[in-house]
């Protein structure tokens, strides 16, 4: 068997066991204390560190989700609709509407969201509840 490099020979000297210890506590370098020398606290902290992880993903989509629906609600209600209605009008005009990733990017685009939902409504003829306004709303920038 050939080897292009130190590290390669090395590791196929060593266990597989050492290389496991390695992986665990490169992953709790950052940590305080003993935590971060020692392998049987090491392992907790690092199992523990990625259940918290896996967990803060799903409440960060959650908190997006929400803030979203705040936003969309306070600039419908800019305009006289309500959030249901809003969201109801939009899908009868097969209008959809992204989650943005970006908190600050939503902001800007409300508005024109809205104005060009009001004149969907008004150009397919269907129902709404807020103030109809022109086709010039459409050219409202988002930026």
């Amino acid at each position: 068997m050939v080897f292009l490099s130190a590290p390669l020979w090395l590791r196929n000297r060593i266990t597989d066991r050492y290389w496991r210890v390695q992986e665990v506590l490169k992953h709790a370098r950052h940590f305080r204390g003993r935590k971060n020398r020692c392998y049987r606290l090491a392992v907790r902290a690092v199992t523990r560190a990625f259940v918290q992880c896996t967990r803060a993903r799903s409440l960060k989509k959650r908190n997006l989700r929400t803030l979203w629906i705040n936003r969309i609600t306070a600039a419908s209600q800019e305009h006289g609709l309500k959030y249901p209605a809003f969201i109801l009008n939009l899908i009868k005009c097969q209008v959809g509407l992204a989650l943005h990733r970006d908190p600050q990017g939503m902001c800007r685009c409300d508005t024109s969201i809205l104005l060009m939902g009001n004149w969907l409504r008004k150009e397919r003829g269907t129902v709404h509840r807020g103030p109809v306004v022109e086709q010039e709303a459409l050219l409202h920038s988002c930026i």
